[in-house]
C-alpha cells in the first residue's frame, strides 16, 4: 500500500474542527508550514480548536501542540516505536483515540487502537484486533487505518475503518467495545481493500461513509 508524505501546515485564518459540527465563514489567505520537530511520516491529523492539535505517523509518533503549530511537542505511548500510526481522533482536550499498525515482524500490520483520557498523559491498554472486539474477531495482521469518533447525548459513538474490507464500530457503556460491522464491500475480493479514511456525521449517527483502495466508496444511512 503506498504512503504519502505528509508536512505539517497551517491555513491561515482557518481552524479545522474534526470532533464537533458547526457553522461559520473564514477568509482563507494562505498555507504556511509549520515545524514538526520530526523527520518521521506523518500520517493523520486532528484538531480540536484554534490552538490545541494532534498528528501522528510513522514509528510510534505522535505530537501535540497547544499554540496553534507554533511548537509541536513529541508524545509518548506505552508501544514505543513498534507501530506506525495511521489516524488519530480527539473530540476535547482530553480524550482521544490513536489507531495504526505493526511496522515489522512479527504480527506485521497487526492493528492497534490507543485511548487516552487525559490529553495523553497516559494512555489505556492497548487494545489489538481480535481483543476486545464482539462480536467476532476480525481476520489477523489487519491493520487499523482511520478513526473517527463523536461525542452526541453525552456518549461517544464512533468507527474505525480497516484493511480486509473491516469496518469496526464502537458500543458505548456498559458495553465499551468495538464490534466488527458488516463488510461495506460489495466485491467477493474484500481483502483487496483498505479504508483508509471515514467520516461521521456528528448530528446523525445513520450517516457515515468510507473510503478506500480500488476507488471504493461506501455510505452507511442505517444502524
Amino acid at each position: 500500500m503506498k504512503r504519502i508524505k505528509i508536512a505539517i501546515l497551517s491555513l491561515a485564518g482557518m481552524a479545522l474542527f474534526a470532533a464537533q459540527s458547526f457553522t461559520a465563514t473564514y477568509t482563507v489567505t494562505r498555507w504556511e508550514p509549520q515545524v514538526s520537530g520530526t523527520t518521521q511520516n506523518l500520517r493523520g491529523v486532528c484538531a480540536v480548536s484554534e490552538t490545541d492539535a494532534w498528528a501522528v505517523g510513522e514509528n510510534g509518533t505522535v505530537l501535540h501542540t497547544t499554540n496553534g503549530g507554533q511548537t509541536w511537542t513529541s508524545v509518548s505511548t506505552p508501544v514505543g516505536t513498534a507501530y506506525h500510526f495511521n489516524d488519530v481522533c480527539f473530540v476535547s482536550s482530553t480524550t482521544g483515540w490513536v489507531v495504526g499498525e505493526k511496522n515489522a515482524t512479527p504480527d506485521q500490520y497487526q492493528g492497534i487502537l490507543l485511548r487516552t483520557q487525559n490529553g495523553g498523559s497516559t494512555w489505556l491498554p492497548p487494545q489489538y484486533a481480535g481483543v476486545d472486539i464482539l462480536p467476532g474477531k476480525i481476520p489477523p495482521y489487519t491493520p487499523f487505518l482511520s478513526v473517527k469518533m463523536v461525542l452526541s447525548a453525552g456518549k461517544y459513538r464512533g468507527y474505525i475503518g480497516a484493511g480486509n474490507g473491516n469496518v469496526l464500530r464502537y458500543l458505548p457503556p456498559p458495553d465499551d467495545k468495538w464490534e466488527r460491522c458488516k463488510s461495506p464491500s460489495s466485491k467477493s475480493d474484500s481483502i483487496s481493500e483498505w479504508y483508509n479514511y471515514l467520516w461521521e456525521d456528528p448530528t446523525n449517527a445513520n450517516q457515515a461513509w468510507v473510503t478506500g483502495d480500488q476507488g471504493a466508496v461506501s455510505a452507511k444511512t442505517a444502524e
